[in-house]
């Protein structure tokens, strides 16, 4: 049997300044919160520019490469 997956959900860290490019992308909401805490912890003055953000990745939207 084959499962072929359409649309799945996934949380992007983002910056503020471009949120339509994600600085990262993860599959569960908690490793992308942990994400978000680490780039806070290591650069304080990103606070308010870095947020976690839900999208749904679409197979039409994903690179072959």
């Amino acid at each position: 049997m084959r499962i072929r997956l359409c649309r799945v959900r996934a949380y992007a860290l983002v910056t503020t300044e471009s949120p339509e490019e994600a600085v990262d992308v993860f599959l569960r909401r908690e490793d992308a919160e942990a994400a978000l805490e680490d780039a806070l912890r290591d650069e304080p003055g990103s606070a308010g520019v870095l947020t976690v953000v839900p999208i749904i990745l679409d197979e039409r939207d994903v690179s072959r490469n």
